[in-house]
């Protein structure tokens, strides 16, 4: 997980999250969070309704949860082609753990 940081502390706005292959060092799937969407903010501000659009804005809640959420999403979108990821490597981040143990519908082991 990586993110693109401005100013201290975790205030971010868009981050990213990939899977790698132990055995290929090939990327198997990724996902991208934002917080914000440059095309709604600037029609936001001219007092506009947006138009139609592809929107990138797919997170809402704090930056810090980014890490949790792009975690979830990768090991729950890899079931819909028959595959389970079984290890992570994780920093001391505990929140991203839990949700992993709480939200994926298969055992994930820490490496």
């Amino acid at each position: 997980m990586g993110w693109q940081k401005r100013g201290k502390g975790h205030n971010y706005r868009t981050g990213h999250a990939a899977a790698l292959s132990l055995a290929t060092d090939k990327v198997l799937d990724y996902v991208t969070k934002n917080k914000a969407c440059r095309s709604c903010e600037a029609t936001k501000m001219a007092g506009r309704q947006p138009k139609q659009h592809d929107c990138r804005k797919n997170h809402s809640g704090s930056s810090k949860a980014t890490e949790a959420s792009a975690a979830v999403e990768l090991f729950t979108n890899v079931t819909k082609s028959n595959v389970k990821f079984s290890t992570y490597a994780r920093d001391d981040n505990s929140t991203t753990e839990l949700h992993l143990k709480q939200k994926v519908p298969y055992g994930v082991e820490k490496w």
